[in-house]
Protein backbone atom coordinates (compact mmCIF):
# COMPACT_ATOMS: atom_id res chain seq x y z
CA UNK A 1 0.00 0.00 0.00
CA UNK A 2 1.19 3.52 -0.80
CA UNK A 3 0.15 6.80 0.82
CA UNK A 4 -0.31 9.44 -1.87
CA UNK A 5 -1.32 13.09 -2.05
CA UNK A 6 -3.84 14.46 -4.53
CA UNK A 7 -5.58 17.78 -5.09
CA UNK A 8 -2.36 19.71 -4.55
CA UNK A 9 -1.60 17.88 -1.32
CA UNK A 10 -4.96 18.67 0.29
CA UNK A 11 -6.01 15.01 0.36
CA UNK A 12 -4.25 11.78 1.30
CA UNK A 13 -5.32 8.51 -0.26
CA UNK A 14 -4.21 4.96 0.47
CA UNK A 15 -4.00 2.67 -2.54
CA UNK A 16 -2.53 -0.69 -3.48
CA UNK A 17 0.98 -0.54 -4.88
CA UNK A 18 -0.09 -3.22 -7.36
CA UNK A 19 -3.78 -2.92 -8.10
CA UNK A 20 -6.31 -0.20 -8.87
CA UNK A 21 -4.68 3.21 -8.65
CA UNK A 22 -6.27 6.63 -9.01
CA UNK A 23 -5.89 8.69 -12.19
CA UNK A 24 -7.47 12.08 -12.91
CA UNK A 25 -10.96 10.80 -13.79
CA UNK A 26 -12.47 10.68 -10.26
CA UNK A 27 -11.03 14.12 -9.46
CA UNK A 28 -12.60 15.66 -12.57
CA UNK A 29 -15.89 13.92 -11.86
CA UNK A 30 -16.05 15.19 -8.28
CA UNK A 31 -15.24 18.72 -9.43
CA UNK A 32 -18.23 18.72 -11.78
CA UNK A 33 -20.88 17.73 -9.21
CA UNK A 34 -22.95 20.87 -8.43
CA UNK A 35 -23.19 20.20 -4.70
CA UNK A 36 -23.76 23.05 -2.27
CA UNK A 37 -23.93 23.52 1.49
CA UNK A 38 -25.99 20.86 3.23
CA UNK A 39 -26.38 18.58 0.20
CA UNK A 40 -26.18 14.80 0.50
CA UNK A 41 -24.08 13.02 -2.12
CA UNK A 42 -23.69 9.34 -2.98
CA UNK A 43 -20.72 7.87 -4.83
CA UNK A 44 -21.20 4.42 -6.35
CA UNK A 45 -17.93 2.49 -6.47
CA UNK A 46 -15.95 4.70 -4.13
CA UNK A 47 -12.68 2.79 -4.65
CA UNK A 48 -9.92 4.33 -2.56
CA UNK A 49 -12.08 7.39 -1.90
CA UNK A 50 -10.51 9.98 -4.21
CA UNK A 51 -13.70 11.47 -5.66
CA UNK A 52 -15.58 11.49 -2.36
CA UNK A 53 -12.68 13.10 -0.50
CA UNK A 54 -12.24 15.72 -3.23
CA UNK A 55 -15.90 16.70 -3.13
CA UNK A 56 -15.92 16.77 0.67
CA UNK A 57 -12.94 19.13 0.58
CA UNK A 58 -14.50 21.46 -2.02
CA UNK A 59 -17.91 21.58 -0.32
CA UNK A 60 -17.15 21.56 3.43
CA UNK A 61 -20.76 21.26 4.60
CA UNK A 62 -21.82 18.41 2.30
CA UNK A 63 -22.57 14.92 3.65
CA UNK A 64 -21.17 12.07 1.56
CA UNK A 65 -21.87 8.35 1.38
CA UNK A 66 -19.77 5.94 -0.66
CA UNK A 67 -20.52 2.32 -1.53
CA UNK A 68 -17.81 -0.15 -2.52
CA UNK A 69 -17.80 -3.89 -3.17
CA UNK A 70 -14.08 -4.72 -3.06
CA UNK A 71 -12.92 -5.37 0.48
CA UNK A 72 -9.34 -4.11 0.17
CA UNK A 73 -10.33 -0.82 -1.44
CA UNK A 74 -13.15 -0.37 1.07
CA UNK A 75 -10.78 -0.81 4.01
CA UNK A 76 -8.19 1.56 2.52
CA UNK A 77 -10.81 4.25 1.90
CA UNK A 78 -12.21 3.77 5.39
CA UNK A 79 -8.75 4.22 6.92
CA UNK A 80 -8.16 7.36 4.85
CA UNK A 81 -11.33 9.00 6.20
CA UNK A 82 -9.57 9.51 9.53
CA UNK A 83 -6.35 10.69 7.93
CA UNK A 84 -8.29 13.41 6.10
CA UNK A 85 -10.37 14.27 9.19
CA UNK A 86 -13.65 13.56 7.42
CA UNK A 87 -15.16 11.22 10.02
CA UNK A 88 -18.20 13.44 10.61
CA UNK A 89 -19.13 13.91 6.97
CA UNK A 90 -18.13 10.77 5.05
CA UNK A 91 -19.71 7.36 5.53
CA UNK A 92 -18.73 4.21 3.63
CA UNK A 93 -20.87 1.12 3.09
CA UNK A 94 -19.56 -2.21 1.81
CA UNK A 95 -22.21 -3.56 -0.53
CA UNK A 96 -22.95 -4.74 -4.05
CA UNK A 97 -25.26 -2.40 -5.96
CA UNK A 98 -27.07 -5.41 -7.44
CA UNK A 99 -28.50 -6.47 -4.07
CA UNK A 100 -27.93 -3.46 -1.82
CA UNK A 101 -30.65 -3.35 0.88
CA UNK A 102 -32.71 -0.18 0.79
CA UNK A 103 -32.15 0.37 4.51
CA UNK A 104 -28.41 0.72 3.80
CA UNK A 105 -28.78 3.23 0.96
CA UNK A 106 -32.32 4.61 0.78
CA UNK A 107 -34.15 5.39 -2.43
CA UNK A 108 -34.67 9.09 -3.12
CA UNK A 109 -32.29 10.09 -0.31
CA UNK A 110 -29.61 11.98 -2.24
CA UNK A 111 -29.30 15.39 -3.88
CA UNK A 112 -26.50 14.15 -6.14
CA UNK A 113 -25.11 10.79 -7.22
CA UNK A 114 -21.75 10.35 -8.96
CA UNK A 115 -20.12 7.26 -10.43
CA UNK A 116 -17.12 6.18 -12.50
CA UNK A 117 -18.41 2.78 -13.70
CA UNK A 118 -16.12 0.17 -15.31
CA UNK A 119 -15.32 1.39 -18.81
CA UNK A 120 -15.30 -1.91 -20.69
CA UNK A 121 -18.13 -4.30 -21.46
CA UNK A 122 -17.83 -7.82 -20.12
CA UNK A 123 -16.34 -10.12 -22.75
CA UNK A 124 -14.88 -7.30 -24.87
CA UNK A 125 -11.48 -7.03 -23.19
CA UNK A 126 -8.71 -9.30 -22.00
CA UNK A 127 -9.04 -9.87 -18.27
CA UNK A 128 -6.30 -8.48 -16.07
CA UNK A 129 -4.26 -10.96 -14.01
CA UNK A 130 -5.00 -8.64 -11.09
CA UNK A 131 -8.67 -9.19 -10.13
CA UNK A 132 -8.87 -5.78 -8.46
CA UNK A 133 -7.90 -4.01 -11.68
CA UNK A 134 -10.26 -6.21 -13.66
CA UNK A 135 -13.23 -5.30 -11.45
CA UNK A 136 -12.39 -1.60 -11.73
CA UNK A 137 -12.16 -1.59 -15.54
CA UNK A 138 -14.38 -4.42 -16.84
CA UNK A 139 -18.07 -4.91 -16.07
CA UNK A 140 -18.94 -7.98 -14.03
CA UNK A 141 -22.35 -8.88 -12.63
CA UNK A 142 -23.47 -5.26 -12.68
CA UNK A 143 -23.42 -3.76 -16.17
CA UNK A 144 -23.60 -0.07 -17.08
CA UNK A 145 -27.41 0.04 -17.10
CA UNK A 146 -27.45 -1.41 -13.56
CA UNK A 147 -25.16 1.37 -12.34
CA UNK A 148 -27.40 4.02 -13.89
CA UNK A 149 -30.69 2.58 -12.63
CA UNK A 150 -29.27 2.23 -9.10
CA UNK A 151 -28.11 5.85 -9.20
CA UNK A 152 -31.50 7.08 -10.40
CA UNK A 153 -33.34 5.20 -7.65
CA UNK A 154 -31.20 6.80 -4.97
CA UNK A 155 -31.69 10.34 -6.29
CA UNK A 156 -34.45 12.67 -5.18
CA UNK A 157 -36.53 14.32 -7.90
CA UNK A 158 -34.56 17.27 -9.22
CA UNK A 159 -31.26 15.77 -8.11
CA UNK A 160 -28.31 15.32 -10.45
CA UNK A 161 -26.49 12.23 -11.66
CA UNK A 162 -22.91 12.71 -12.83
CA UNK A 163 -20.97 10.02 -14.70
CA UNK A 164 -17.50 9.96 -16.21
CA UNK A 165 -16.99 7.32 -18.87
CA UNK A 166 -15.55 6.41 -22.25
CA UNK A 167 -16.60 8.76 -25.04
CA UNK A 168 -17.46 5.84 -27.33
CA UNK A 169 -20.16 4.68 -24.88
CA UNK A 170 -21.89 8.05 -24.59
CA UNK A 171 -24.88 7.02 -26.75
CA UNK A 172 -25.53 4.02 -24.52
CA UNK A 173 -25.40 6.21 -21.41
CA UNK A 174 -27.65 8.90 -22.89
CA UNK A 175 -30.20 6.27 -23.94
CA UNK A 176 -30.41 4.93 -20.39
CA UNK A 177 -30.53 8.36 -18.77
CA UNK A 178 -33.34 9.62 -21.00
CA UNK A 179 -35.65 6.98 -19.47
CA UNK A 180 -35.58 8.85 -16.15
CA UNK A 181 -33.89 12.25 -16.57
CA UNK A 182 -33.63 15.39 -18.66
CA UNK A 183 -31.43 18.48 -18.95
CA UNK A 184 -28.50 16.32 -20.04
CA UNK A 185 -25.09 17.93 -20.44
CA UNK A 186 -22.35 16.19 -22.41
CA UNK A 187 -18.95 17.56 -21.42
CA UNK A 188 -16.03 16.14 -23.47
CA UNK A 189 -12.56 15.80 -21.96
CA UNK A 190 -9.93 16.32 -24.64
CA UNK A 191 -6.45 14.87 -23.98
CA UNK A 192 -4.95 17.62 -26.19
CA UNK A 193 -6.25 20.14 -28.70
CA UNK A 194 -7.14 18.24 -31.85
CA UNK A 195 -6.80 14.81 -30.24
CA UNK A 196 -9.45 12.10 -30.39
CA UNK A 197 -11.96 12.15 -27.56
CA UNK A 198 -11.58 9.36 -25.00
CA UNK A 199 -13.50 10.51 -21.91
CA UNK A 200 -16.70 12.41 -21.28
CA UNK A 201 -18.62 13.69 -18.26
CA UNK A 202 -22.38 13.30 -18.58
CA UNK A 203 -24.71 15.00 -16.14
CA UNK A 204 -28.51 14.91 -15.97
CA UNK A 205 -31.40 15.91 -13.71
CA UNK A 206 -33.93 13.39 -12.44
CA UNK A 207 -37.57 13.97 -13.24
CA UNK A 208 -37.17 16.70 -15.87
CA UNK A 209 -37.63 16.77 -19.65
CA UNK A 210 -35.05 19.35 -20.70
CA UNK A 211 -33.00 19.05 -23.88
CA UNK A 212 -29.48 17.66 -24.38
CA UNK A 213 -26.68 20.23 -24.33
CA UNK A 214 -23.24 19.54 -25.77
CA UNK A 215 -20.49 21.59 -24.12
CA UNK A 216 -17.16 22.58 -25.65
CA UNK A 217 -15.53 20.62 -22.82
CA UNK A 218 -12.08 20.86 -21.30
CA UNK A 219 -8.62 20.43 -22.82
CA UNK A 220 -6.45 18.60 -20.28
CA UNK A 221 -2.95 18.91 -21.73
CA UNK A 222 -0.87 21.37 -23.71
CA UNK A 223 0.96 20.04 -26.77
CA UNK A 224 4.03 19.75 -24.54
CA UNK A 225 2.20 17.25 -22.37
CA UNK A 226 1.85 19.56 -19.38
CA UNK A 227 -1.58 20.13 -17.88
CA UNK A 228 -3.42 23.23 -19.09
CA UNK A 229 -4.05 26.08 -16.65
CA UNK A 230 -7.73 25.15 -16.60
CA UNK A 231 -6.93 21.54 -15.71
CA UNK A 232 -4.47 22.59 -12.99
CA UNK A 233 -7.10 24.80 -11.36
CA UNK A 234 -9.27 21.68 -10.92
CA UNK A 235 -6.75 18.91 -10.33
CA UNK A 236 -4.44 20.82 -7.97
CA UNK A 237 -6.28 23.90 -6.74
CA UNK A 238 -9.55 22.07 -6.17
CA UNK A 239 -11.79 24.48 -8.06
CA UNK A 240 -15.24 23.53 -9.32
CA UNK A 241 -15.58 22.33 -12.91
CA UNK A 242 -18.61 24.16 -14.24
CA UNK A 243 -20.06 22.10 -17.05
Amino acid sequence: VTEDKILGGKITILQPKKGYRVAVDPILMAASVPATKGDKVLEIGVGSGAATFCLATRVPDAQLVGVELQSELFELAKAAIGINRLDRRVKLIKTDLIDCPNDKVKDGEFDHVMANPPYLKKGTAIASPNPQIERAHIESTAILSDWISFAIRKLRKGGTITLIHRYDRKDEIVSELLKFTGDLTLFPLLPKKGASLKRIIIQAVKGTEGAIRISSGLILHEQSGKFTKEAISILKDGQELVI
